[in-house]
């Protein structure tokens, strides 16, 4: 609609704003270049997560803000997060979000645990990351922040369960210098 017309009859903040209104852009700038075109750059925002719960899927941006309901299957690659149906509105809280994405960052960093290990990442009822391994479902519950030393200490601990042969559910590394093991039931 804005070819053909003249430079200065285009209003550039309404440009700007309607560019703005789709989810996926982070960021628009319009302006003019004399002394014929109109050149708008535009920023888009890239799906780092897909967060699912009570049947609906969202994808989120690196920052755990939702950029748009998913109608169809995200990429595997991406972060998966899963809430309980009850932890619904927690989607459209990007902090608790974030915990969950910089949860993930320190996995990637560490190699540990292994992404085929992990079934998907969740959140405990404050808004916290919790772990669902991929063998038999256990729980691991990080509480928040300290993510890298958290791993580090599953890491010590799982060969002493393994040895051990120890069924576990729940393994809570939310207390300083210490791990919590739960059996089932």
């Amino acid at each position: 609609p804005l070819v053909g017309r003249p430079i200065f009859a285009v209003d550039l903040a309404a440009v700007r704003r309607r560019l703005a209104a789709d989810p996926w852009v982070a960021e628009a700038v319009v302006r003019r270049r004399l002394p014929d075109r109109i050149e708008a750059r535009v920023v888009l925002r890239q799906a780092a997560a897909v967060a699912a719960a009570g049947g609906r899927t969202w994808l989120l941006d690196r920052e755990g803000a939702v950029i748009t309901e998913a109608r169809r299957a995200a990429s595997p690659a991406l972060v998966q997060i899963r809430l309980r149906p009850s932890q619904r509105a927690w989607v459209r809280r990007p902090e608790a979000m974030r915990r969950c994405l910089r949860l993930a960052e320190a996995i990637r960093a560490r190699g540990f645990p292994r992404p085929e290990e992990v079934r998907y990442l969740g959140l405990d009822e404050r808004g916290d990351p919790v772990i669902v391994a991929t063998r038999g479902g256990i729980e691991i519950l990080l509480g928040r922040g300290g993510y890298g030393e958290k791993l580090d200490r599953l890491a010590r601990i799982l060969p002493d369960l393994a040895e051990q042969r120890r069924r576990v559910a729940r393994i809570d590394l939310r207390f300083r210098d210490q791990a919590v093991v739960r059996g089932p039931g």
